[in-house]
Formats: C-alpha cells, sequence, structure tokens
C-alpha cells in the first residue's frame, strides 16, 4: 500500500500568496490596460505604457483554502496513494539552525495573510503533523522510500513520478533539484551506501 507523504509547507505559501497581489493600471493615448502580472507590466512599460495607479488586493479565505483543496486532492489523485500523511513545520527554529545559525537567513519576506487559516484547515481536515524542529521533504521522502522498499517498482519510475509531481504543485526549478536528489540517493544504494532499515525506524511523533 503506497503512502503519500506531503510537506505542505510550499503549498500553503504558494496558495496563500496567489490570492495577494497588486492590480496595476497603465495608460497610453487614452488606452487603459489593467493587469497583475509584473511580466506583463514591464513589457507595456517598455512599449510606452505609463503606470498609472497600483491597488493591492487580497482575496477572501476561501480562495485560499480552495486553492489549497484542490492541490491536495490533485496530488493524492496523481499519486494514486491510498494513505496520506500530511506535514508541516512547526513554529520556531530548526536544528539546522542550532547547526547553522544563518539557515535561511535570507527569507525575510512575511508569511501569506491567510496562511494561519490554511494551516489550521490541514490540522483539521488532513490531521497534518508537526514536530517542533523537524522539516519534512514529501517528494524525496516518497521516491527514497520506493527505492529503498519498493524493489518492485523501478528506480527509473520512482525518480520520474517525483519529478513529475514537483514540476506541477512546484516551480520550474524543482525539476532537476529533485531529480539531482533522488538520483544521488538511486546511486548511493546502488552502490551500497545506503540500505533499507528491516525493521520501522524511529516515530519522531512519540
Amino acid at each position: 500500500m503506497k503512502t503519500l507523504l506531503i510537506d505542505a509547507d510550499s503549498l500553503l505559501y504558494k496558495a496563500g500568496f496567489s490570492t495577494e497581489y497588486k492590480i496595476r493600471t497603465l495608460e497610453k493615448e487614452g488606452d487603459i490596460i489593467e493587469t497583475k502580472s509584473v511580466r506583463e507590466m514591464k513589457s507595456l512599460m517598455e512599449a510606452g505604457y505609463a503606470l498609472v495607479s497600483s491597488v493591492d488586493i487580497l482575496e477572501p479565505v476561501e480562495n485560499a483554502l480552495h486553492i489549497l483543496k484542490n492541490a491536495m486532492e490533485g496530488m493524492v489523485e496523481d499519486c494514486g496513494c491510498q494513505n496520506i500523511r500530511v506535514f508541516l513545520s512547526a513554529p520556531g527554529p530548526t536544528f539546522r539552525k542550532e547547526i547553522y545559525p544563518m539557515y535561511k537567513a535570507n527569507r525575510t519576506a512575511p508569511k501569506p495573510k491567510h496562511y494561519y487559516d490554511m494551516y489550521s484547515y490541514l490540522a483539521r481536515i488532513y490531521s497534518a503533523e508537526d514536530k517542533p524542529g523537524f522539516e519534512a521533504d514529501d517528494l524525496v521522502c516518497i521516491a527514497a522510500y520506493e527505492l529503498l522498499y519498493c524493489t518492485d517498482i523501478p528506480s527509473k519510475v520512482s525518480i520520474n513520478e517525483a519529478v513529475d509531481v514537483g514540476k506541477k504543485y512546484g516551480s520550474e526549478e524543482s525539476r532537476a533539484f529533485i531529480n539531482g536528489i533522488i538520483d544521488s540517493v538511486r546511486m548511493a544504494i546502488d552502490r551500497g551506501e545506503i540500505c533499507a532499515e528491516t525493521e520501522p525506524g524511529p516515530n519522531l511523533n512519540s
């Protein structure tokens, strides 16, 4: 039975920030265009349009929850999993911060305004788990688990599945990152540097 492990932090940010943006109004010789795309705004300004106004928009929390719900259901359907476990990063520093104080020091942007509403939604609907001091990575965990324990699944299939899901729900840069990580795990397994445990590992929630 396949279990989908999801590090939902990125989903909260993607769903949250998709509902808060700026509507920019540009004008050129009486022709008025509104856009929320920064790229389109820059293109229009290069074409001689002038920025007239910029208005901050925050859509209702229901819109963010709807986007989050669709993403979760889409991942489950795409992976064909019977079980699902959702993980969230608990507030406060992780053990990585203790090892390297500058960890994520350049991430100064605030959380989406609907972040905690979505956090509560995942906890309520999906029994999302968190563990102070820890983070999770769903795609790496899924593929690494298949490579180690599901020997009937070719390693290429595990890698491709992880990359495909990463492209759909992450950024374009996710493809190379995920492929590199999982392929490194595969090579380490082939070399005998990583072996599957004969008994379950420690329960971080105990």
